[in-house]
């Protein structure tokens, strides 16, 4: 069952997937589902070849895995970060595993098939070139992995979906818009950025201050975690439980909750899988 669940870039699921949220676009909680929907499409252009579950299938040779084209400058941080998520991911499955079975966990190997937890952050790097050899169920190499082209296909699918949302929810702007064709050189040097996280936030918002992206300038918005932490706040000591239903945070969660009880109640069994 568990072969089932393996990702695919852009594969019928997520198409369809799309298409059920994008309908809800003008629903109060509509560009919070936007946003979780635009999250997971994107995760299967990076994600593909794993699954999110525990699975033979995720494993890996560790030993074979090959960076291809990495600039010295940043090879110290890539071994820093794979060094720091190997411990988190090691720590936080074997606390999960005992959490559900009650007893102690023998090694680390047998929880290190967990999503792309064995080839580390390599997925998420949009600059990256990689390849490695897959254990199961023979020894098996997954090809070059370029991320730059992979990473490029799924902006170009997260801009025609964000353009179809814009069509579809009269709060959304589509003046300042460009056709993907016109931004792809810039998109594309973007991701070939080699740099810390830091670093290619500012490439991002030098390109849309520069007005590289969008037909005039625009600021990126900083990240507004806080702002819904102070909501939460607010919310534990609000007297009237309504005061919650114009809050972002309540919206994110309406959305969440849609977009869940749809993937695993009709989406997957729809395609003759069932999952929990």
């Amino acid at each position: 069952m568990s072969e089932k669940l393996i990702c695919r870039k852009d594969s019928q699921i997520a198409q369809e997937m799309v298409e059920h949220n994008l309908s809800y676009a003008q629903k109060p909680f509509g560009p919070y589902l936007a946003g979780i929907t635009a999250h997971v499409y994107a995760d299967t252009f990076s994600h593909y070849g794993f699954s999110g579950v525990g699975s033979r299938w995720n494993k890996i040779d560790f030993d074979s895995i090959e960076l291809l084209n990495l600039e010295p400058d940043i090879e110290p941080h890539i071994k820093a970060k794979s060094e720091s998520f190997f411990e988190k991911f090691k720590e936080d499955a074997v606390e999960n595993f005992r959490a559900i079975t009650n007893r102690a966990m023998s090694s680390a190997a047998e929880v290190a098939a967990l999503g792309h937890g064995e080839a580390l952050t390599h997925p998420d790097r949009p600059y990256l070139q990689w390849q490695f050899d897959y254990e199961h169920p023979e020894k098996r190499s997954s090809g070059l992995r370029n991320n730059p082209a992979t990473f490029l296909e799924s902006c170009e699918k997260l801009h025609e979906m964000f353009c179809r949302f814009g069509k579809q929810h009269s709060g959304a702007r589509l003046d300042d818009g460009r056709p993907f064709g016109v931004i792809r050189d810039t998109v594309s040097k973007i991701l070939a950025t080699q740099a810390p996280r830091e670093g290619r936030i500012e490439a991002w918002e030098f390109a849309a201050e520069s007005g590289a992206l969008f037909a005039k300038p625009e600021n990126i918005l900083p990240y507004q975690g806080g702002q819904w932490a102070e909501e939460a706040d607010m919310l534990r000591e609000a007297e009237d439980s309504k005061a919650a239903l114009d809050t972002s945070l309540f919206r994110f969660f309406q959305a969440a909750a849609m977009h869940r009880t749809y993937v695993l109640r009709d989406l997957l069994p729809s395609h003759g899988i069932v999952a929990d």
